[in-house]
């Protein structure tokens, strides 16, 4: 009797000790998979094996994540099928486990998909992908687009040959008035003892209403402010007062969510290390519109 690829998974997480957080981890992506495949029981286990092994799960993705993006950025072949089948079991967990996750696990899973998402494809990896999913028949609601349809980078850059470049603005934040600019190094470490932004962090970080010329789209009105929940927002408008056609916008690699009413569009950043939100708020704003134009502000 063939053993099947399933059947193989079964027998890997079946003899899988599970001792030290990378031994979790790797448990943790047999058994999304074998989840995504229909057999959940192994996948119940993380949370028990996490307390087990005292395994904190954001470290230890955020340790994955930084390898796996080394790989996807550099590498080629089987390393690079490799680690784009890695993030693909860690999405089918953050789909089938999202509303047990804590909210900073959940955004760098969500960033290490889109990382995923943009790896440039060789033949040897495109075709290593096409056997990982006749093995592995990952449902389509759970499947990574790259893997769904995985297209080689040369095949890529020949249709983008024939497609008109997209329209990208780049453009930049006012400076921060001079009676204040003194105070940004010191504002950049200053908050509140409850953990809320300082008033002066806030005012420094705020841009009201700044008029911007899109390519493509004509002048627009956006806003950037940090709210004391940590959460960067920002709101957009044409001149005339409607509402910008926006596809989606991100703060670097971290993508924003819309309002209800479609008036702002949020990051969170209360659960990062109060250093690391500074850095992530030099990021630059980057804003796709519906007719493919592009503003990027820093």
């Amino acid at each position: 009797m063939v053993e099947s690829a399933t059947d193989m998974l079964w027998a890997q997480v079946s003899a899988q000790k599970v001792k030290t957080g990378p031994d979790f981890l790797n448990f943790l992506a047999i058994a999304a998979r074998l989840a995504a495949l229909g057999h959940p029981d192994p996948l119940t286990q993380w949370p028990a094996l996490a307390r087990q092994v005292n395994a904190a799960l954001e470290p230890q993705i955020a340790s994955r994540i930084a390898q796996s993006e080394l790989i996807l950025q550099q590498q080629k072949g089987e390393l690079l099928a490799g680690a784009i089948i890695d993030a693909q079991d860690f999405h089918c967990f953050y789909n089938l486990q999202r509303d047990i996750l804590p909210p900073l696990v959940a955004a760098r899973l969500t960033a290490w998909r889109d990382a995923a998402e943009l790896a440039p494809l060789d033949a040897h990896a495109a075709e290593l992908l096409q056997l990982f999913l006749t093995d592995f028949p990952i449902p389509p609601a759970l499947r990574l687009a790259i893997i769904d349809a995985p297209v080689e980078q040369r095949v890529i850059a020949a249709v983008g040959l024939l497609a008109a470049p997209p329209l990208i603005t780049d453009a930049f934040w006012p400076a921060v008035e001079s009676s204040q600019a003194r105070d940004v190094p010191e504002a950049a470490v200053a908050y509140m003892a409850d953990g809320r932004p300082s008033e002066r962090f806030q005012r420094i970080m705020e841009r009201l209403d700044v008029p911007m010329e899109v390519r493509g789209l004509g002048p627009v009105l956006l806003t950037r402010r940090i709210g004391d929940d940590w959460a960067l927002r920002i709101g957009l408008r044409q001149e005339d007062g409607a509402a910008a056609a926006v596809a989606g916008v991100r703060l670097g690699a971290w993508k924003a969510a819309v309002e209800a009413d479609g008036s702002e569009w949020v990051v969170p950043l209360r659960h990062f290390p109060h250093m690391q939100r500074v850095a992530l708020l030099a990021q630059p704003v980057v804003i796709a519109f519906n007719n493919g134009a592009q503003l990027q502000v820093r």
